[in-house]
């Protein structure tokens, strides 16, 4: 009896014992898990950081070897120079020696230490949202539908066109997987985003990043970031806001900019709901803005690019009635009545076919008077 008690006290110790080491050693696992993970996250970033570096240092030293090929022609030209130079001295070619330009070498010395950035996108990222999505890093294009997949895009154009903004991740998942489990919506977004991660560094060496943050994602450019939606609604607003404020000579080159970068509207290809209130907002800045810019152009006389902006206008608003005003008076301007009477006639009877109105008494004032200057 004392036997078998002392055995039981004896394996319960030994039960406990071998519990508590399995609890040590559970917490040490934990860890050292732990601390493998924290080393592997250092490690991504230190490779990332290396990538970016070794990718500006690639530009740096194309742009140093285009430097000194530039130089060396100068050199090559200069002793040219001074070769011929002392032959025509030794001939007895007296007539004053021809200088080389010094403006003009130091002209050619500056524009070779400068980068290639105004002649080309191979130091710039550039993003175009209006008309068909396309990215374009480091003067090569990114087909992230194709590599990265379609979702993976739909998430890059959602953050590029809110860029400057945290998104929340619930939102990004209701932009792209409307009514979605939620689980099924973070499990898929996981998977898009490292399909996109992928992509962009490899496509940039890390200059062009998606962080995550308090919950939320955005788009991180290590190097000059250009959104053509951007910059055309700032150009677009401060243009119209300067035609409020009297000043068109302030306000045409700012609305031509804006005009030139409207490709189409924004994010053409994509037919997601949260497209449709940006790309409406978008559509009405470009109307404004055309419809601004023909009226000074045309008031200036410049008809003929004003009918430009008119037929661009109406491609975009079929049924702005000002832009077919504009472009008859721009017509008639350039001696054009026939057309101009064309114009009115074929508007007007798409006017009537699809929307069951007529012409204002404006432009049906406008077209007889056309049409009286056409039978002279």
């Amino acid at each position: 009896m004392t036997v078998s008690v002392d055995s039981e006290i004896l394996g319960a110790a030994l039960q406990e014992q071998i519990g508590t080491a399995r609890a040590r050693l559970a917490g040490q696992m934990d860890s050292v898990l732990e601390s493998v993970l924290a080393a592997a996250d250092q490690a991504v970033e230190r490779l990332v950081l290396a990538a970016r570096t070794a990718a500006r240092c690639q530009r740096s030293l194309d742009e140093a070897v285009a430097a000194r090929r530039v130089a060396a022609d100068q050199a090559e030209r200069l002793v040219t120079f001074v070769r011929d130079e002392l032959d025509r001295v030794r001939s007895g070619d007296r007539r004053p020696v021809t200088q080389p330009d010094p403006q003009a070498l130091a002209q050619q010395q500056e524009e070779a230490a400068q980068p290639n950035e105004p002649t080309d996108r191979s130091t710039s990222i550039a993003c175009r949202l209006l008309g068909q999505f396309e990215m374009n890093i480091f003067g090569r294009l990114v087909d992230l539908h194709t590599i990265g997949g379609a979702k993976s895009q739909s998430i890059l154009e959602y953050l590029l066109a809110h860029h400057g903004e945290l998104m929340q991740r619930d939102a990004l998942i209701e932009a792209v997987w409307p009514s979605i489990h939620p689980e099924d919506g973070r499990r898929r977004l996981h998977q898009a985003i490292y399909s996109l991660r992928q992509v962009l560094v490899a496509a940039s060496g890390g200059a062009v990043r998606i962080e995550f943050a308090r919950g939320a994602y955005r788009v991180s450019c290590a190097e000059p970031l250009t959104i053509d939606a951007v910059a055309f609604e700032s150009l677009a607003h401060d243009g119209c806001r300067l035609v409020d404020q009297g000043d068109p000579t302030a306000a045409a080159p700012l609305l031509q900019r804006a005009i030139h970068l409207y490709q189409g509207d924004l994010l053409s290809g994509c037919d997601a709901e949260w497209v449709e209130g940006m790309r409406e907002r978008l559509r009405r800045r470009f109307v404004g803005a055309a419809h601004n810019l023909g009226g000074i152009l045309a008031g200036r006389g410049n008809d003929a690019e004003a009918i430009e902006v008119w037929e661009r206008l109406m491609k975009h608003d079929p049924w702005h009635e000002q832009a077919v005003q504009g472009l008859m008076r721009s017509l008639l301007a350039l001696g054009h009545p026939s057309q101009a009477c064309q114009v009115y006639s074929d508007w007007s009877h798409r006017l009537e076919r699809d929307l069951d109105v007529s012409p204002s008494s404006e432009t049906q004032s406008l077209y007889s008077a056309v049409l009286t200057a056409s039978h002279r």
